[in-house]
């Protein structure tokens, strides 16, 4: 094999390092910025030196090493990005659900202003059956109020950890979608994230490749 530059087997030593702590740091579920640093640096050293390097067998490695990186680190990535995105979907679903349960309740309370006095036992009936409680009207807005709040408050820091931690990806388009949603879009963009997800862990590992090492 000849020998590449020198400036190649200093980098590839060093992306190898980082390659490992990535790979350690994610598998424990953690640090995924330091992984997709990691990623964007092996892709970049790929890049830069694959066309430059003439060696078949050093090419063929590099080629391996790429195929490897894809199969393990860029789909754990993946995967981990899916999770994170069925998260905040979720919690943007439970802000919808609790926000028109707001809004049944202040339908209701006007509706007991308004009924008839024969009425009203059979909607506090209803209201028991349904609440496990009986009819207070200031408690049960209260409570819806604190609810849809709570919910809000759970998306809006899932949202931001999303934000965080892939502001590449959480983008306007993303961020828009997720404001809009309501149930039946929030279970139909679950299941587009489960399929996904299926797919990724149900593909085969990696195999263990040995690709030549500059020497």
């Amino acid at each position: 094999m000849k020998r590449p530059p020198q400036a190649f087997i200093d980098e590839y030593w060093q992306m190898r390092e980082h390659m490992q702590w990535a790979k350690s740091a994610l598998g424990r579920g953690q640090d995924v910025p330091l992984a997709k640093t990691t990623m964007a640096e092996f892709r970049a050293f790929y890049d830069r030196w694959h066309p430059l390097i003439e060696d078949p067998e050093l090419r063929a490695g590099m080629e391996t090493m790429r195929k490897g990186m894809e199969e393990s680190l860029g789909r754990h990535l993946e995967l981990v990005f899916l999770t994170q995105l069925n998260d905040v979907i979720e919690a943007r679903k439970d802000w919808f659900i609790a926000e028109e349960l707001l809004k049944a309740s202040i339908s209701f309370i006007a509706l007991m202003k308004e009924a008839p006095l024969q009425m009203r036992p059979e909607l506090e009936k209803i209201h028991r059956d349904y609440m496990k409680k009986e009819f207070e009207p200031e408690q049960y807005y209260r409570e819806a109020e604190a609810d849809a709040a709570e919910e809000e408050s759970k998306y809006r820091k899932a949202l931001a950890g999303l934000e965080t931690d892939w502001p590449e990806r959480a983008d306007a388009a993303l961020r828009g979608r997720l404001e809009k949603l309501d149930t039946r879009a929030a279970n139909a963009w679950q299941a587009e994230v489960s399929a996904k997800l299926n797919e990724l862990e149900s593909a085969p590992p990696a195999m263990a490749r040995q690709e030549p090492e500059p020497e």
